[in-house]
């Protein structure tokens, strides 16, 4: 017993001691399983260069997550397994940028620069796999239009007077100024917006949540079939109606002035009044700013 825990230990520490010599030599290399199970290195490929200018943005993404942002020139960077590299485009002041390939990568392990750099101010799921547009500070864009598959999406300070917005993974955006109107529909995956002005707006998430901080909402409807609805310090002006299939509507900060239909299955709290039984509360329910939300399996609170 005791000669195979010597073994053991010693197996162990030629196992470090080689694991530190691997990465002082950063001969570590990604590994993934592709569709046939069987483990292959990632070969990363970079591109990172100033664009012409362009007034439509056009991005069709199988599975590298993207990255939109104002800065000081108009600007593509890419991080992406070679097999799967993006084409980037600009004609006519369009950037296109499309993959046509799924990197086939269900998992893996991933070594050295993590993207995050890249990305900034958020954890990286897919390293390898990154996407960065840069558009110069105070440019307002005519069209943004995003379909990503499989990476989530980040759009801050960006300015354009549509967006479209298709994933089926996560959304965050911040500080964004949309002027005509925006989409945005994910199959899985949450939506976060915050700091924002939106009016005749679309929210739609077929399984995640939606989360809204300092959102002002004007004429916007938010549709979830299972996950959350949370609004906290927003306001809305017109009809903002919520309606969600299996989860909570929680609004904090609410402006007692506005108008409010509150439909519930369970617990429903609109300020001072409550019903544990569901059914209807309501408050200046004829104001023409009023909120409306409605789940068929969850509680509703206004505070």
């Amino acid at each position: 017993m005791k000669r195979t825990l010597k073994i053991g230990l010693v197996i162990l520490v030629i196992g470090l001691v080689l694991m530190a010599i691997g990465a002082m030599t950063h001969s570590f290399k990604s590994v993934t399983f592709n569709d046939q199970h069987q483990p292959e290195l990632v070969h990363v490929k970079t591109f990172d260069r100033k664009v012409k200018s362009f007034k439509v943005l056009d991005a069709d993404l199988k599975s590298n997550q993207l990255r939109i942002k104002e800065g000081d020139s108009y600007r593509v960077q890419v991080r992406s397994n070679a097999k799967a590299m993006p084409r980037v485009t600009v004609k006519n002041q369009r950037l296109v940028i499309e993959q046509t390939k799924n990197d086939n990568a269900t998992s893996g392990w991933h070594f050295g620069s993590d993207g995050n750099d890249m990305i900034e101010g958020g954890h990286s799921q897919l390293p390898d796999r990154t996407v960065v547009v840069t558009v110069p500070r105070g440019t307002k864009l005519d069209q943004i239009k995003l379909v990503n598959q499989g990476g989530d999406m980040r759009l801050t300070d960006v300015q354009t007077n549509k967006l479209t917005i298709h994933t089926n993974s996560n959304v965050s955006l911040e500080h964004a100024t949309v002027g005509e109107g925006m989409r945005l529909s994910t199959g899985d995956g949450n939506i976060y917006l915050q700091q924002m002005n939106l009016t005749n707006s679309q929210l739609i998430t077929d399984d995640g949540d939606v989360a809204l901080k300092d959102v002002w909402l004007n004429q916007a409807t938010v549709q979830l079939a299972d996950g959350d609805f949370r609004m906290r310090n927003g306001g809305i002006t017109g009809i903002v109606n919520v309606n969600n299939q299996d989860g909570d509507n929680t609004v904090v900060g609410a402006d007692r002035g506005k108008g409010y239909i509150l439909h519930g299955a369970d617990n429903n709290r609109l300020f001072d009044q409550h019903r544990e039984d569901g059914g209807l509360l309501q408050q200046n329910e004829t104001n023409n700013d009023r909120l409306q939300l409605t789940t068929s399996d969850g509680n509703n609170s206004v505070q």
